[in-house]
């Protein structure tokens, strides 16, 4: 497993620098000791995914990196903690990742206030390092689709008449757009090219929707359940996504779930997720830049189905 290997080894440099980032932040800025150890327990694991691939974008088009990159990597790690926090509560999720989540340990109202807490902290750890109106707009623009799609993801339960664009403008919300801003903002931080700022965002929304496709292929298949998450709470819950609209489908229409049927169903699945990998192949290629820095991008895309990134556990 190539890329678990770049991911462990020779990015962990630069998860360090983001960790550091953080930790020195919160200490400076919260200053209860309770809440700050209330904060510290969610944001003590994690890949930081978004703040790795802001800075691979980054060293794409530009190989120094400013200590600004670290500071606005940090506060794009705060900001999906939060989302992280309340997307537990929403769908009563009482592990994330072999821990507990943050609402089954601290209780619901915490939760809400956490969230709320961690989203004005990022943002004000982004104004520190940001003064570009592009980047400042973005940020913004990131944190309503952010609200809007998970908004849609919980009123929209138990409505199986959604159809599929509908469905990819709710994943787009609530998970590509912010690998479209990691992307986006790294290449416009080393740039100022708002043009190719758009063509690598538009990579990290077709690297969003793989990855939240296979989130619910492995939710529905039970491969969460090795990290404590209940196996099919989507459909349990009446959760709406691409995954579970199918399955609604081959039930209402009586299909037996047979172990080929079954199988049948992942197969379709994974052909949704490839051809969006099909597609962010195709924008890094019209970019034209092959450094080492896209070589780990495309390394990561011939991975996406990799069991490792789905459940190696944090409390371990």
């Amino acid at each position: 497993m190539l890329v678990k290997k770049i991911y462990t080894q020779k990015l962990n440099k630069y998860r360090e620098k983001v960790e550091e980032h953080i930790r020195h932040f919160l200490q400076i800025t919260v200053t209860d000791k309770q809440i700050l150890e209330m904060l510290e327990y969610t944001l003590q694991s994690g890949r930081r995914f978004r703040p790795l691939l802001f800075i691979l974008a980054h060293k794409v088009f530009k190989k120094d990196l400013p200590e600004k990159v670290y500071q606005i990597a940090a506060s794009m790690e705060l900001l999906h903690k939060a989302s992280l926090i309340h997307d537990d509560l929403l769908d009563g999720d009482e592990y994330r990742r072999g821990k507990e989540s943050f609402y089954h340990k601290y209780g619901e109202k915490s939760a809400v206030i956490a969230g709320d807490l961690l989203v004005s902290l990022a943002y004000e750890h982004y104004l520190q390092a940001v003064h570009n109106p592009y980047l400042i707009k973005e940020w913004s623009k990131l944190y309503r689709l952010l609200a809007m799609g998970e908004m849609q993801d919980l009123v929209w339960e138990h409505n199986w008449q959604k159809d599929p664009q509908q469905i990819m403008g709710m994943i787009y919300g609530k998970t590509a757009s912010f690998l479209e801003f990691a992307m986006k903002a790294g290449t416009y931080l080393a740039t100022q090219d708002s043009n190719l700022a758009e063509q690598m965002g538009q990579f990290g929304t077709e690297v969003g929707f793989t990855f939240q496709i296979m989130n619910d292929l492995n939710n529905w298949d039970g491969l969460e359940q090795e990290l404590g998450r209940q196996p099919k709470n989507d459909i349990n819950i009446g959760k709406i996504n691409l995954v579970t609209r199918l399955v609604h489908q081959y039930h209402s229409q009586d299909i037996p779930f047979t172990k080929d049927t079954k199988e049948k169903l992942i197969a379709e699945v994974k052909i949704m997720a490839k051809t969006h990998i099909t597609t962010a192949y195709d924008i890094l290629n019209k970019v034209g830049i092959k450094n080492r820095y896209t070589e780990v991008l495309i390394k990561i895309l011939k991975e996406f189905d990799q069991e490792w990134f789905w459940v190696d556990r944090d409390d371990k």
